[in-house]
């Protein structure tokens, strides 16, 4: 065990792990310990996260639970194959930004965060890297990291239709 730790904050994390499935298997393949946090994918929390796009269209909170479920299910099939590398958890909050986090608590440690807008017509800006090194908002975003994960409770696979 080398002690590496990857961790994906989100609402959904829908697009990263659509676009992305590849890049964590290899994380697990290279002894990562995964954590996963996305919004419980049913209640208020995902329906406040969904009313923050700028599309009236988007803003389904039905629509953005499936997100959910279709992401957690992904996630899911990654925890079946590496059952003591991913640890998969749900928070009731609609989260004001997300983050990958690499190796946190290492002096090589690195967050990228993303702001979630409130109905503005950009994407999810500021998106902005921390490292280690930068300390006081590093430690800051890192500490809001932990208490999001803790905050967590940990999810089911197997309510999770595969």
């Amino acid at each position: 065990d080398s002690g590496r730790q990857f961790w994906l904050i989100g609402v959904t994390l829908n697009r990263t792990i659509k676009n992305h499935y590849i890049k964590l298997e290899e994380k697990l393949r290279q002894g990562y310990h995964v954590r996963i946090l996305v919004v419980q994918p049913s209640g208020t929390s995902i329906a406040i996260a969904a009313s923050r796009h700028y599309a009236l269209a988007s803003r389904d909170a039905n629509t953005k639970a499936a997100e959910s479920l279709a992401s957690l299910q992904l996630f899911c099939g990654l925890k079946n194959s590496w059952p003591n590398s991913l640890e998969i958890r749900t928070i009731d909050n609609p989260l004001s930004f997300g983050a990958i986090c690499i190796d946190p608590d290492l002096a090589t440690g690195a967050l990228y965060l993303e702001h979630y807008p409130y109905r503005t017509a950009s994407d999810s800006v500021p998106k902005f890297i921390l490292r280690a090194n930068d300390g006081y908002w590093y430690e800051f975003f890192k500490s809001e990291v932990i208490a999001m994960w803790n905050g967590g409770v940990e999810w089911n696979c197997s309510s999770t239709s595969e």
